[in-house]
């Protein structure tokens, strides 16, 4: 994966390394990553899932006992 987020400093803060992001898009998704689409045009969020990703919070949130 050839992207900016070592060098933006936007992107300073990401609690993962490239590598480990990289390995684990290869791996697939599993009860601890799950990966998520937005799709952008110039600027502006074009396409989401808003749904789906307050079903996946909800899922991450309960996965280990939580209420």
């Amino acid at each position: 994966m050839s992207d900016n987020a070592t060098t933006d400093p936007r992107m300073a803060d990401l609690p993962f390394p490239d590598d480990m992001v990289e390995r684990h898009v290869r791996l697939g998704e599993d009860s601890s990553w799950e990966f998520k689409e937005i799709t952008f045009s110039t600027n502006r969020v074009i396409k989401r899932e808003r749904d789906t990703w307050a079903d996946e919070i909800g899922a991450f949130a309960n996965s280990e006992g939580g209420v």
